[in-house]
């Protein structure tokens, strides 16, 4: 069988999940039994970007289990927290052999992606809420954003030609439809993109230099587009209008992160009240203070809070960013340690 139809197997898989000891993906299990050879392969590489992966990843092991120690947190949670930290880089290396050793295409990534989601639906089962607009949300989106990499990894010249009426065109109906965050992340990479296609070596400091033009465009967009079409009902799902609403249909793009986002902003504070440890893995808010916190932003009635609870029992301090939710879990070294990650792998994509 062909290497790339191996990989596309593989990612699609990534999206059929099964209960053991929690739930895992097929791929994850299959990762699980390449270790040794994914661990004998990184050995004998010559690749210093894989090295230091390696050592951000064994330091972000170690800050995570020195916080769970001294936390006390119950086993389980901690090594549900510890194996996720695990499984990450052994599919992140899983993959990466794929394509650096086996030659496999990275266009292989986003079919594999668009496959699952066409046969085994959302994962998580969000997208069978029932609700439109997190139908459109949790399996549209990921298919039309699977769908602008295919068509960008062709390389094809019609599309080099219009790849800036493509990335607009589905940043635009993303947002008609009522998903922010896909509809900006897409009007976002078409900016970079524009960016790296002017600087062919973008370093850092011309990075920084070109992030504040773009993010001034994207707020001009946000503040004369896309608030007055909300408003008018043209654009956005309810839920979008009902949280531009509790901000006055504010032209601040920085309100609306408060608004929409409060899950982020409460684990935020949760992280600021134990910046050392963090909380732990797993961790229940147990005075309530992070869901408390978090009805009080999204306007909901505590007495509702309080009935939830005592018909689910208590909640877990909300951890929704995943770089922010490191320090709430773990503390600042667990938060520092995978800002790193993350800069060292978006540092190696805009260079590649």
């Amino acid at each position: 069988m062909n290497r790339n139809l191996f990989l596309i197997l593989w990612v699609m898989l990534l999206g059929y999940r099964i209960n053991f000891v929690g739930s895992v993906s097929v791929t994850e299990l299959f990762v699980i039994t390449q270790i040794p050879f994914l661990y004998k392969w990184m050995k004998n590489l010559n690749f210093k970007e894989i090295n230091k992966l390696k050592n951000l990843f064994i330091l972000l092991f170690c800050s995570q289990l020195f916080s769970e120690i001294l936390l006390k947190n119950s086993f389980q949670n901690a090594i549900k927290g510890l194996m996720i930290t695990i499984m990450a880089f052994f599919v992140i290396l899983f993959f990466m052999r794929e394509i650096i050793y086996k030659k496999c295409s990275l266009i292989a990534i986003p079919i594999g992606f668009i496959l699952s989601r066409l046969i085994f639906g959302d994962q998580f089962g969000y997208a069978e809420s029932g609700d439109e607009s997190v139908y459109f949300k949790f399996y549209i989106v990921p298919l039309v954003m699977n769908g602008v990499c295919v068509l960008f990894l062709l390389n094809n010249k019609w599309i080099n030609r219009n790849v800036i009426f493509i990335f607009f065109f589905s940043s635009v109906f993303m947002m008609i439809g009522g998903s922010r965050t896909g509809g900006f992340t897409m009007l976002l990479s078409l900016l970079l993109y524009l960016a790296v296609k002017r600087y062919r070596n973008l370093s850092w400091s011309r990075f920084l230099k070109a992030l504040i033009p773009l993010l001034i465009i994207a707020e001009i967009f946000y503040a004369f587009v896309y608030v007055p079409k909300v408003k008018t009902g043209e654009w956005g799902s309810e839920q979008n209008r009902m949280q531009m609403a509790s901000i006055d249909y504010s032209k601040n793009g920085l309100m609306l992160v408060m608004a929409a986002r409060q899950d982020f902003f409460v684990s935020f504070v949760a992280f600021m009240d134990k910046p050392i440890l963090g909380h732990g893995a797993w961790a229940r808010d147990k005075t309530l203070k992070y869901t408390i916190l978090s009805a009080k932003m999204s306007g909901e009635d505590e007495g509702k809070v309080f009935n939830s609870i005592d018909y689910f029992g208590v909640p877990l301090i909300p951890c929704h960013s995943i770089l922010v939710g490191a320090g709430t879990r773990n503390g600042i070294l667990a938060f520092a340690t995978f800002f790193c990650i993350f800069l060292l792998v978006y540092k190696k994509s805009f260079r590649s």
